[in-house]
């Protein structure tokens, strides 16, 4: 096999009923299709407590981290009604972004299970910084390829959309600057201090998780 596991970066729930919104299920779907080729011999549903959906398709904030449902749980499920073995599914709940899904995700399963090839799976739009995010946090000695699924939507949607991966990843260069590369243990501690979505009012000293990356 190629690689060594498919990672499916979560993406919304919809927010009365916690399914899958289809930009989501799009992306499973794909990790299901690579899974079936034979690509690699696990699927990684990554994806904590994290963005929700209404029912027009609007932004609605963030799963409580009281939530005893998160994304990786209902994209594994998804998975598991497909005919995918639970077994060769793996989870990561804790992240509420594309950053803590790339630090978590090497400390809760590329490091503790040493794999290093991997291939992840999103929207389209969303690879340039999925890439940029493991190359600055995984550093060396491990590649990160990436698959993209198509998103419906008017061309100046789209366009917005990369305008603002671009912003997003500019934000986090400019906030991380200073954290050597591959030092995952520095970004780890950083993320607790500096990124809205893990502060100390979102998430509290004993509600942190910490890896031995």
């Amino acid at each position: 096999m190629a690689k060594d596991i498919i990672i499916v970066h979560s993406g919304f729930l919809r927010q009365n009923t916690l399914a899958l919104d289809p930009d989501t299920e799009a992306r499973v779907k794909e990790g299901m299709r690579l899974f079936g080729n034979g690509v690699a011999p696990y699927l990684f549903m990554n994806g904590g407590p994290g963005g929700l959906k209404d029912d027009s398709d609007k932004f609605a904030g963030f799963l409580p981290r009281t939530s005893l449902i998160v994304h990786a749980d209902v994209m594994a499920q998804y998975a598991i009604d497909h005919g995918i073995p639970e077994d060769k599914i793996v989870k990561q709940r804790f992240s509420s972004d594309t950053v803590g899904e790339t630090l978590f995700g090497l400390g809760k399963i590329l490091e503790t299970h040493k794999f290093n090839n991997a291939v992840s799976v999103s929207v389209n739009y969303h690879g340039m910084r999925i890439q940029a995010l493991a190359a600055r946090i995984w550093g060396n000695g491990y590649t990160c390829e990436f698959v993209g699924t198509e998103t419906p939507g008017k061309p100046e949607e789209l366009e917005a959309e990369k305008r603002n991966e671009w912003n997003r990843l500019d934000t986090f260069l400019t906030s991380f600057k200073d954290i050597p590369t591959g030092d995952a243990k520095a970004f780890e501690t950083a993320l607790y201090e500096r990124h809205g979505l893990y502060k100390t009012d979102k998430v509290p000293l004993e509600k942190r998780v910490h890896f031995e990356y």
